[in-house]
């Protein structure tokens, strides 16, 4: 239900903008494992950047697979 309102034009319109984007122009390492990443986030049509908080917590190592995954928290705002 709380789903379905967000996809309205309400909120995401989704129906007329199905993606939203997210391209990082920089990340920089913080204290431990912690970084900034920023990011031209675009939603409905309208690119802004934001500032994300980004936390390393841990690794995943897919069964008989190579790559590693890199799991993470993130908590963005928009730069003042």
């Amino acid at each position: 239900m709380r789903d379905d309102h967000l996809r309205t034009n309400d909120f995401l319109d989704a129906e007329n903008h199905p993606t939203i984007t997210i391209k990082s122009t920089s990340i920089k390492a913080g204290f431990r494992r912690h970084w900034k990443m920023n990011a031209d986030v675009t939603i409905r049509g309208v690119t802004k950047p934001v500032e994300f908080d980004i936390e390393y917590v841990g690794e995943v190592l897919p069964c008989r697979r190579q790559d590693r995954g890199r799991p993470s928290s993130a908590t963005a705002r928009s730069p003042a």
